[in-house]
């Protein structure tokens, strides 16, 4: 299933661009983490996520807590190969740890990296795509650094940092030039709430546009250089641009 011309084409509009893309611009695929906790809850934070394009980093004091069966997803979008994640497990102040946690990654429609297991007798998981690609993971921070957080909020709480996790979603995120269809809905590459996308390479301009599968509330929060921008939710669409 695949998102209608007609959000393209609003995307386009967000972001200030006509309904195409830039011919001459180099496109990548997306790379999908996903961390969902088994047996029990489970806490960890994000250490990185690298493309060779940039290295992506969320705040480091920052704490994912879960309960069982519920997941995080992290999208990285118009990156290039190689991609590399890694997860550590956190102990102290996390409300439940009787559970561990699963995390799996894949290039979109492209091969993947052996699943890990975190917990506290294996507190860091490593994930590695496209281990043979030629060019080597970058060391340094993107600038300017554009991050997405799409969740489905606690009902009365319009605000990322809680509410149902697993609820598939789909839209584009884009700049001035070009926009990016996030994965395939109905599928293993489905993008799911909760859900943090980091866009490499945006020029000028960026915008997104994200529709729930079902009949739900979403939130989308932009942050540029880690700083929050603006925010939307809606039952429909739910669309966020800003100048870089």
């Amino acid at each position: 299933m695949r998102v209608t011309s007609l959000l393209v084409c609003v995307l386009a509009w967000a972001a200030g661009s006509g309904c195409g893309s830039d011919p001459e611009r180099e496109f990548f695929p997306q790379a999908l983490f996903r961390v969902e906790a088994r047996g029990g809850g489970a806490c960890f934070r994000l250490d990185h996520i690298a493309s060779s394009g940039a290295r992506h980093e969320v705040d480091a004091d920052r704490t994912f807590a879960l309960v069982t069966g519920e997941r995080y997803t992290f999208l990285l979008v118009n990156a290039p190969p190689p991609y590399e994640a890694r997860f550590d497990w956190v102990e102290a102040d996390c409300p439940d740890t009787t559970g561990t946690i699963e995390v799996t990654g894949f290039e979109v429609q492209g091969p993947s990296a052996e699943p890990r297991v975190l917990d506290a007798d294996h507190p860091t998981a490593t994930l590695s795509i496209q281990v043979g690609a030629d060019a080597p993971l970058a060391t340094t921070l993107e600038r300017p650094r554009v991050r997405f957080e799409v969740c489905s909020p606690i009902d009365g709480v319009f605000a990322c940092g809680g509410g149902p996790t697993g609820r598939a979603f789909t839209g584009n995120v884009g700049d001035a030039q070009t926009s990016h269809l996030l994965s395939l809905l109905e599928s293993d590459d489905a993008a799911t709430t909760q859900a943090i996308i980091l866009l490499e390479r945006p020029r000028d301009r960026v915008g997104a546009i994200f529709r729930g599968l079902i009949d739900q509330v979403l939130r989308a929060e932009l942050y540029i250089n880690d700083i929050f921008e603006n925010a939307d939710n809606s039952d429909r669409d739910v669309v966020l641009a800003e100048d870089l």
